[in-house]
């Protein structure tokens, strides 16, 4: 194919016709975009304007159009508009800027984008964003609610993505190791860098199972501190999201330090101790124990009753000694599901819910059900098995962690929000770029 030299001369009806289509593409593509555009002429009187609809408006046409800035805008945002006219015309470059003004519902927020139109004058492209600002004003405070509420029940919180493998650690979290906030990397590897060895395989167990099963999990486990400790900590955690497969794809939890709960253990197995030996002294270590601390025997019957159990429970010593603990306890039917588990426990010694945490709803002598967490050890004395039990009340942190949940919640869809908005700011400015390549 011969190329020539020169390209040909448009004959004066093409260019018209060129004209003609250009102009149109430009009107379609104004009309498309549902922002305010004015167009504002060097001198800063507004010469021309395009509303979706008169109600976008701050105010009627009458009261700017042909009109100076400075007449029509409230200092000092007048001034500034001004000033970003007389740049957009002298530099020949686009200014973006936000401003906030009184609009018929009260304050309004407004993003500019102000650009050369022609020789001398400056078209600005204005999209109402009260509602956005609103969203990102909710979104802050929800949050705010999120941190005061992960500070006031003291654990420590993790969001994991499954597939890479990265995940988020609350500042708690890395706190209650020792750490500074963010000091090492949020990820599976560096997690399972910290467990104690000889846990690894029970925990990542426990986590494969809750995954598999779609119920959860719920574990013990010491984790290596920044001085070098190991620390006590107890964590759980379920799956929130999945895949098209019904593949895990995020799961959330969290870390409680349970040191305190581990050295009431301590306790116990000095009182075990002290049973052998028929010493008097298990007593004392007993009713120093902050825990409601439990024993009973192989037939189910209560023999030792701290008093943290006096005062957890409402029954005395006196009342329970002797006494079969279901009976004296009433739970609800998952709690006597677990009873079964326990019987077997109490006849051989093992059971599948040593090592982990149960939470139990049970019933007080006042008639209160209240959410406990039970920790069972055990120890054999004179071949028989005994169970012992480490309770505590956890019906306050069970209706914070609630709230948290919900609270979550309301972030997720705040932050669905807060997305489709930006795709809506990224599609507005490609149209805005593409309004100034036909006009400037």
């Amino acid at each position: 194919m011969d190329i020539p030299a020169q390209p040909p001369t448009n004959p004066p009806e093409a260019q018209k016709a060129d004209s003609a289509v250009s102009e149109e593409y430009a009107v379609s593509l104004l009309t498309a975009i549902p922002d305010l555009i004015f167009v504002i002429d060097a001198q800063g009187v507004f010469v021309d304007f395009k509303a979706g609809d008169d109600e976008d408006l701050a105010m009627p046409k009458e009261l700017f159009l042909g009109k100076h800035i400075i007449d029509v805008m409230p200092e000092p945002l007048a001034t500034q508009m001004k000033r970003n006219v007389d740049t957009v015309i002298q530099t020949k470059q686009k200014v973006s800027f936000e401003y906030e003004m009184q609009v018929k519902g009260g304050l309004g927020f407004f993003e500019c984008n102000m650009a050369p139109f022609g020789a001398i004058k400056a078209i600005a492209v204005v999209r109402n964003i009260t509602k956005r600002r609103r969203a990102e004003d909710a979104l802050r405070k929800s949050e705010e609610r999120y941190s005061v509420i992960l500070s006031a029940v003291r654990e420590g919180f993790w969001d994991w993505n499954v597939p890479t493998g990265k995940a988020f650690f609350s500042t708690l979290y890395y706190t209650m190791l020792g750490y500074e906030d963010n000091e090492f990397p949020a990820n599976y590897t560096t997690w399972k860098s910290l467990i104690h060895p000889e846990d690894v395989d029970r925990v990542e167990k426990e986590l494969q199972q809750g995954i598999a099963l779609d119920k959860g999990f719920a574990v013990q486990l010491r984790m290596k501190m920044k001085s070098g400790e190991w620390l006590w900590v107890s964590t759980r955690g379920k799956a929130i999201e999945r895949d098209k497969e019904g593949r895990v794809v995020r799961m959330v939890g969290t870390l409680i330090d349970i040191s305190g709960q581990k050295a009431t253990e301590l306790q116990l197995v000095k009182v075990a101790e002290a049973l052998q030996t028929n010493e008097e002294k298990y007593r004392t270590v007993l009713d120093t124990a902050l825990d409601a601390m439990v024993v009973t025997n192989d037939r189910d019957q209560i023999e030792i009753w701290n008093k943290a159990a006096n005062v957890l429970f409402g029954y005395t010593k006196e009342e329970v000694i002797g006494k079969v603990l279901h009976e004296i306890v009433p739970s609800m039917e998952e709690h006597r599901m677990k009873k079964d588990r326990l019987h077997t426990f109490q006849q051989t010694g093992q059971s599948d819910v040593l090592g982990k945490i149960l939470e139990l709803p049970v019933q007080k002598k006042d008639g209160t059900v209240i959410t406990v967490e039970l920790t069972i050890g055990s120890m054999q004395l004179q071949g028989k098995w005994y169970a012992v039990g480490v309770m505590r009340d956890v019906t306050v942190r069970k209706k914070m962690e609630q709230n948290l949940k919900e609270k979550m919640e309301e972030l997720e869809k705040m932050n669905s929000l807060m997305v489709g908005r930006e795709m809506k700011m990224i599609e507005l400015k490609e149209k805005i770029a593409s309004l100034e390549k036909g006009t400037v």
